[in-house]
């Protein structure tokens, strides 16, 4: 049952961070309604594609135990083996490209003084989320996603004071991804490859990986922050 409720979320999220992006590309509020949905489904599908980075060629010399039986007379031995592995690094279309892709496109709307804050809030959270980061069994690098959004709307709510929605907006989104793209999957990728796994995905959980929901959360809350001091500031 918490998984569909979990879903749901992750689904509303989605869908409300497409509508207030399109809505900031200029489209009505009405329209980006409807076309938000579709967006939300489309990134689901490149959520299965994976985009192939680089190979990783790594030899180990291991020791294997060798038993033999001769004439009843049991002899333990070791040999040595030499093991080669490759490891794909991989990217996930919906997990790292689109958000990429929409960061982009979000700079274009900041001022020289949103971009330096950008990159300063960048600079904080991949300190942050490096520190947070923690390898997972069989899953990679993950992070407490609860803990984690509250830590960067803390960041973002201090730093936000005097830009615009949209600012605020642009801001949130992309000084997030860049520092979870950095901070919790760059940094560790030679962390991963000590285990020696046949593939490393980078946003490989598509939607719903951290690379893709923490932004999308932090750029609505930061909106909607910023709006409401607005609101309240004014005449």
């Amino acid at each position: 049952m918490f998984k569909v409720f979990y879903v749901i979320a992750i689904d509303a999220v989605v869908i409300l961070f497409f509508r207030e992006l399109l809505i900031t590309a200029g489209l009505c509020p009405v329209v980006a309604t409807y076309y938000a949905p579709v967006l939300a489904v489309a990134i689901s599908v490149l959520g299965l594609f994976n985009l192939r980075v680089r190979e990783f060629y790594i030899s180990d010399n291991v020791k294997k135990p060798l038993v033999i039986d001769v004439d009843n007379a049991i002899i333990y031995q070791e040999i040595g083996v030499s093991v080669d592995v490759i490891t794909c690094v991989a990217i996930n279309v919906a997990g790292v490209v689109v958000p990429l892709a929409i960061s982009a496109y979000l700079i274009t709307m900041l001022t020289i003084k949103g971009l330096l804050m950008m990159l300063a809030t960048t600079l904080l959270l991949i300190i942050i989320y490096r520190r947070l980061s923690r390898f997972m069994a069989y899953r990679g690098v993950g992070v407490p996603l609860g803990y984690a959004t509250l830590i960067t709307l803390v960041v973002l709510a201090s730093a936000l004071e005097g830009y615009t929605p949209t600012e605020a907006f642009a801001i949130a989104f992309t000084s997030t991804f860049i520092a979870s793209l950095v901070g919790l999957d760059i940094v560790n990728i030679k962390n991963l490859l000590l285990y020696r796994p046949r593939a490393i995905y980078i946003g490989g959980l598509g939607v719903i990986d951290a690379l893709f929901i923490m932004p999308s959360m932090s750029a609505l809350t930061a909106k909607l922050l910023v709006a409401s001091l607005a609101m309240l500031g004014g005449p």
